[in-house]
């Protein structure tokens, strides 16, 4: 009977131990959708909540219409300019999204956001030491946030510093375990490097959190 008891006593902490380690791991992995949209906004007022619903459903007229009210109704708020930039930038009006991203910084935004999309507009303008700056500047300013990291790699594997991109991808991983993206690209610097063993694992880790995540993401096949 008393060994009975301290089996079931081994089982039930054995339990606890097990549910509190997901509870840890709930809170701080997450599936990456877009990296350089943050997942909560400082200001969660009506207005911003209906800009990113437009953005989720890819309705950016009418996402940039409200950025503008928005801006009109708090010149203070760094937010409006954020969204205003944010949304250029996936309409390919680079130029009009450095100018927003720019207004707003002399706000004093929070978090590394208009950092980071600021870094990824002067990718796709090929100003790349800004984009390095910039990018480095987003990874300071929230070092818990994996994207900076991310980008920075896949910039560093685009010119075939496998070595540094490995370094960043790694360090994308250590903030979020769920990031396919990142060990689909470490699997290929990896594979550019002749690591073909660690190459396939890191494929099939992405293959698995992808499938974990309900995506579908090809590239780790082919690789």
């Amino acid at each position: 009977m008393k060994t009975l008891l301290i089996c079931f006593v081994c089982i039930v902490v054995l339990f606890l131990v097990d549910s509190a380690s997901f509870a840890i791991q709930a809170q701080t992995v997450f599936c990456p959708s877009d990296p350089a949209l943050p997942d909560s906004s400082v200001d969660r007022s009506s207005r911003v909540n209906a800009i990113r619903e437009s953005i989720s459903h890819k309705k950016y007229d009418e996402a940039l219409q409200l950025a503008e009210k928005l801006v009109e109704a708090e010149e203070g708020n760094y937010e409006g300019y954020f969204w205003k930039g944010y949304i250029q930038r996936q309409r390919q009006e680079l130029y009009s999204a450095v100018r927003s991203l720019r207004k707003a910084e002399q706000l004093k935004p929070v978090g590394s956001a208009v950092a980071k999309v600021l870094a990824l507009c002067y990718d796709l303008l090929d100003q790349h030491e800004l984009f390095i700056s910039k990018m480095q500047e987003a990874a300071i300013l929230d070092p818990h946030d994996f994207a900076p990291h991310y980008y920075l790699g896949r910039n560093a594997a685009t010119s075939f510093k496998f070595e540094d991109a490995s370094f960043h991808f790694h360090a994308a991983l250590q903030r979020n375990p769920a990031d396919y993206f990142s060990y689909y690209e470490l699997g290929y610097c990896l594979e550019s490097n002749g690591l073909l063993d660690e190459a396939r694992h890191n494929y099939q880790l992405s293959i698995e959190q992808a499938e974990r995540c309900h995506v579908q993401f090809s590239p780790p096949f082919s690789g």
